[in-house]
């Protein structure tokens, strides 16, 4: 019997119900079945996007870097090569060479791996020795890869030893017979014609995989689907049947969207993106309705520090105890008796809620996973002080509870019994409630009017009158006072103004020297 995947009808399935079909052994009626009840945007999301473990990745394109073809003209080119060896003509070659040893599918991430490597050796050796040592590898690779037709008519070896004239032995005086006679001479020595009794580990391998027919070698992946319509191929009787079979493949087993058709394999040209995890939505709501509370009853364990061990405990004895139901089941079971085989029957007892307990357990555990992840509550499991500033700051009522907080976990930072990163932590909390006990913001017009109303008082009081200012003005020991209800870069200027004018009244008091 299949499982409801969306009986409820809602609106956005989790991942793990998007792109987990049901297994019933049909892998094909899964899908349709699967693709049947899923909403829109999901199915979209299932046939744009497939699993690999837990990971939900995407093909995409493979366009490159859009620096790559500025970082190969510069780095790859005759100019920056001509300030390595000193001469074009060696910057010629040494730019040929390179493409020829990363071959004609080379990239751009070849080709410079190829020519900075070359470019160290030439700044730590001699630049002809790195030129020849180039030019050789580059034709022996040449002459590997070549085709018996290549090999045939020497177009090959030709162009390679004709390449190699700036830095070989071959001199621009001797005759074209010379150059000829010297031309063949390595183009024997290369293909493995001379005489093998003193030829190296190379010469002879390079001789050996020459002679290899045919050249390349190639291998097959297993594919099932292939495998399924190879077999369904050969049951067919006519052409006619062949041809609506392969368009019934093609189309089942082709992903297509709104434009073009979307290839199952992967080319050279495509890469894989990794766009999330199956558990990335987990959350309370993943959880059974019945079981939904267990999830802040977690978070409170976690965060007041019990043991992890004892909360794995507390997961087990709480599913036990919200799915104790057990129903009865028969089973049955083959068993030999004396050489025959005898069916026993016997009941046994289950939980008739298996997929909702096997989903709790899942759910809690991911709750924990994400918990252990988070600083904050990681901090808080496992640091009792931390635990304690923190709880202190976020019920503050007012801005001096909390900075006589901070003032003490920074003591508690200074003493080593806390870190510099749970420090930071606090301070960040006490800057974010420090906001929250701000009082509600006022319009530009009254709170100018209520700043302009308490300077006006401070400058014409009495000095009777600025001790019960500053009686008033601190702390909450007159919560209806105006400074009250403005914000605290507007409390500290006023609380300056009083603080001059109070000194200033007390040395016009002062009897004269």
């Amino acid at each position: 019997m299949l499982p409801q995947l969306v009986s409820t009808r809602v609106e956005r399935p989790s991942l793990r119900q998007i792109f987990t079909p049901a297994n019933t052994g049909s892998p094909r009626q899964d899908v349709y079945n699967h693709l049947s009840r899923l909403p829109q945007l999901a199915r979209l999301d299932y046939e744009e996007h497939t699993i690999a473990g837990n990971l939900i990745v995407r093909i995409e394109p493979d366009l490159g870097s859009t620096s790559e073809p500025d970082k190969e003209t510069k780095i790859v080119s005759v100019p920056y090569a001509e300030r390595i060896f000193g001469n074009t003509a060696d910057a010629v070659e040494f730019v040929r060479c390179v493409k020829l040893i990363a071959g004609e599918d080379g990239r751009a991430r070849e080709l410079q791996s190829i020519a900075s490597h070359y470019y160290k050796e030439a700044k730590q050796r001699p630049a002809g020795d790195v030129l020849k040592e180039i030019g050789l590898l580059a034709l022996h690779l040449s002459s590997i890869t070549a085709t018996e037709e290549e090999r045939a008519f020497g177009e090959v070896i030709e162009t390679e030893l004709e390449s190699l004239s700036s830095f070989n032995s071959i001199s621009d005086d001797e005759s074209l017979s010379d150059k000829r006679a010297a031309f063949e001479r390595r183009a024997a020595e290369v293909l493995g014609e001379t005489d093998i009794t003193h030829a190296d580990i190379f010469q002879l391998e390079l001789r050996h995989i020459s002679r290899q027919i045919p050249r390349k070698a190639s291998g097959f992946a297993y594919d099932e689907y292939e495998a399924h319509f190879a077999e369904m191929d050969a049951a067919t009787e006519t052409a006619e049947e062949a041809d609506a079979l392969l368009l019934y493949y093609e189309s089942v087993y082709e992903q297509y969207d709104e434009n073009h058709v979307v290839s199952l394999h992967m080319t050279d040209g495509e890469r894989v993106c990794v766009v999330g995890t199956l558990d990335d939505d987990v959350d309370e709501n993943s959880l059974p309705e019945e079981a939904k509370f267990m999830a802040s009853e977690l978070r409170k364990l976690y965060v007041s520090g019990e043991p992890l061990e004892e909360i794995y405990d507390w997961i087990d004895a709480s599913i036990n105890f919200i799915y104790h139901e057990r129903v009865a089941r028969t089973a049955r079971s083959l068993v030999s008796i004396k050489g025959e085989t005898v069916e026993v029957t016997r009941t046994i007892k289950v939980c008739p809620y298996v997929e909702e307990r096997e989903q709790t357990r899942f759910v809690l555990e991911k709750l924990l996973e994400q918990l252990t992840s988070d600083f904050h509550s990681r901090a808080c499991h496992s640091s009792s002080l931390y635990r304690s500033y923190h709880r202190r700051i976020r019920r503050a009522q007012n801005t001096g509870d909390i900075a006589t907080s901070i003032k003490e976990a920074y003591q508690a930072k200074e003493d080593r019994r806390l870190t510099l990163a749970h420090f930071t932590a606090l301070n960040t909390v006490a800057k974010s409630q420090y906001l929250k006990c701000e009082p509600p913001t006022l319009p530009a017009s009254i709170r100018q009017r209520f700043i302009t109303q308490c300077l006006r008082e401070i400058e014409t009081a009495s000095a009777r009158k600025l001790t019960f200012l500053r009686w008033a003005m601190y702390g909450q020991n007159r919560p209806d006072n105006t400074i009250h209800k403005l914000p605290r870069q507007d409390r500290a200027r006023i609380w300056e103004a009083l603080k001059v004018r109070s000194s200033v009244a007390t040395q016009t008091m002062l009897p004269a020297a």
